[in-house]
């Protein structure tokens, strides 16, 4: 850089000095204090508002986080609530697939629906009777008897089939009415998946999958000394 005229006392100095060595003036412009002054001005605003935008967002998140909390143990409280009526029903679902022994001759069958009206299975003689066992007492009141009249048409997978009833000590027993609708009836629980729309809205959803075996022990039972 080449020389410059001190501004106090006009001797010559070099470009880049900032103060003159001989009567120790500025050399430096008011222009050039200005535009100093304003750039740290402008660097310190610069620092200042990077660090209001950082504390702005820390802010956002913090404040998105606590208004989700409620929503979060919300959510929390259904799935540890459907975590528990899972493991409630899961036995419900077991039991529902199986014959369970009521007695040597006598085994009934829950619906997946309702542990009130169950699918029962007895030995006749030489035929297996299978009826449906009411026991909620919306139809038969507690210790009440009556004799057999027609409960209407249930659908059985799909197929009609005439139903009788008659209540017994404040059960209501529901039974195909024809031979050809018992045997049916029994031919579809006891071998298939079978599902009974027996009116109102109401289905029973039946899996007999293991009949064989509790035909089997029937027949045994019968034969018992």
């Amino acid at each position: 850089m080449g020389n410059i005229r001190c501004k106090g006392c006009k001797a010559l100095i070099l470009g880049d000095s900032k103060k003159c060595p001989l009567c120790g003036a500025s050399t430096k412009s008011l222009f050039d204090l200005m535009s100093q002054i304003f750039s740290e001005i402008f660097k310190f605003l610069g620092w200042f508002f990077i660090i209001l935008v950082v504390f702005c967002v820390i802010a956002f998140f913090w404040s998105k986080d606590k208004s989700d909390q409620p929503a979060k143990n919300q959510s929390e409280a259904a799935y540890r609530s459907q975590e528990s009526t899972t493991a409630s029903t899961a036995p419900l679902t077991t039991n529902a697939a199986r014959w369970v022994e009521l007695s040597p001759t006598v085994y009934f069958l829950r619906p997946a629906e309702s542990l009130k009206i169950n699918a029962m299975a007895s030995l006749n003689g030489e035929k297996i009777a299978l009826t449906l066992i009411d026991t909620s007492g919306e139809y038969c009141k507690k210790g009440v008897e009556t004799g057999i009249s027609s409960a209407g048409v249930f659908r059985v997978n799909a197929t009609n089939v005439k139903f009788v009833e008659a209540c017994l000590n404040g059960s209501r027993v529901l039974a195909p009415e024809t031979d050809k609708g018992k045997t049916f009836f029994l031919s579809e629980i006891s071998t298939r998946p079978t599902i009974v729309n027996i009116g109102f809205g109401k289905t029973l959803s039946f899996n007999g999958e293991n009949f064989e075996f509790v035909k089997k022990a029937m027949i045994t039972a019968r034969s018992a000394l």
